[in-house]
């Protein structure tokens, strides 16, 4: 049995210990949260033990794996003292603030030997693997060209606050930090392509904010981003471009992804998220939907749409299984890493860097501060 610990008991941990549960010979014997709910959170999940501190319940050696669901504020440190504490690590994304946060999370990880994961569940798709294996067996062609674009509208309203808004807690981008992040993984998951420089702009919609939370309904400044469009270049010579907002009424979670190459075209959209279309200049385009071939560790029958919550469980599976010692198959989800973790903060320094410079700017030389937020048009 693989003892886990939820660090967190906001949304996202709930929905951490619901996968859990649909992993064999894993159990969740802990929950801590600094904010007086560990044990509100234990009673309605059944958990044992809830601590109000992450320092006390990662020093319990009957920890194994402990899973990050916190503010993006907190998760460098508590990866860190994990980590240093012997204990395999879920980290919800970003796993830090900074690049060079990250950076010193993936080589303490990779030089104790520790399994470390990112989630970035989109991956786990059955229909996105599809795709993956579809460019790596060259039935696109050479990838000349990609489009995208990931919407929500759940900061559409002025009353609309979040802590994300914040970047002293949730850091350099609120936009492309929370959702663009996940987009620019799916892209060079899929494609097995880097993105080797951005050209962005980053707008905020509404500067002033109302947080009603506290029932003060203070005026907030806002100096974040909450829609943005970048165009880049990949290192195979390709182009793309992706717009990123959190203010498109009616988006509720559209993750689109289209791929454009010299034989053919493939689009994916997490609004169908068991099908994806295929254009052809020379024949028939074509949907092609899910089957049990593409997924065959997947349980879920096709016919019986395979959503987020499938997604998010299906890609712990595949962690607990190299916890267990198991080896990656053609089969299994390649789930992120700390490395992909990385990867994502220095795309996001350059995304926000190029849009300080109003110019153009290598992923690899990201020049925003760690901590420091974008001033962003109006």
């Amino acid at each position: 049995m693989t003892r886990a610990a939820i660090i967190g008991t906001g949304w996202i941990a709930h929905e951490h210990v619901l996968a859990l549960r649909g992993i064999p010979d894993v159990e969740v014997v802990a929950v801590s949260s600094g904010s007086g709910r560990a044990e509100l959170f234990a009673a309605e999940h059944g958990i044992a033990v809830a601590v109000p501190s992450h320092e006390e319940l990662l020093a319990k050696p009957e920890i194994d794996v402990v899973h990050i669901c916190t503010k993006n504020v907190d998760h460098a440190a508590q990866c860190r003292l994990a980590l240093e504490n012997g204990k395999h690590v879920v980290a919800e994304k970003p796993l830090a603030t900074s690049s060079e946060k990250t950076g010193v999370l993936l080589d303490l990880a990779t030089s104790r030997g520790i399994v470390h994961a990112c989630n970035y569940n989109y991956r786990a798709y059955p229909i996105v693997e599809h795709a993956r294996k579809l460019v790596a067996h060259g039935d696109l062609g050479e990838i000349r060209a990609v489009q995208g674009v990931y919407g929500q509208d759940w900061l559409f309203h002025a009353t609309d606050y979040n802590w994300r808004l914040d970047p002293a807690v949730g850091g350099i981008s609120a936009a492309f930090g929370d959702i663009g992040t996940h987009w620019f993984d799916l892209l060079e998951y899929v494609t097995d392509r880097r993105v080797l420089d951005v050209f962005s702009r980053l707008s905020t919609a509404l500067p002033k904010r109302v947080d009603g939370q506290d029932g003060s309904s203070r005026s907030i400044p806002i100096s974040v981003d909450d829609s943005g469009v970048v165009s880049f270049s990949l290192d195979n010579g390709g182009i793309g471009s992706v717009l990123v907002s959190q203010v498109a009424a009616g988006l509720k979670n559209r993750l689109e992804l289209e791929l454009h190459g010299s034989r053919a075209s493939l689009s994916w959209s997490q609004d169908t998220p068991d099908q994806m279309w295929i254009g052809n200049r020379d024949g028939p385009n074509q949907v092609v939907l899910r089957d049990s071939g593409m997924a065959p560790d997947e349980v879920l029958p096709p016919g019986h749409p395979f959503g987020w919550r499938d997604a998010l469980r299906r890609n712990l599976r595949a962690v607990y299984a190299r916890i267990g010692g198991e080896h990656p198959s053609a089969t299994s989800v390649d789930f992120a890493t700390f490395a992909d973790g990385h990867r994502s903060l220095q795309v996001l320094e350059a995304v926000v860097g190029s849009a300080r410079i109003k110019g153009p700017l290598a992923v690899d030389k990201p020049q925003t501060p760690a901590g420091t937020a974008m001033p962003v048009e109006r």
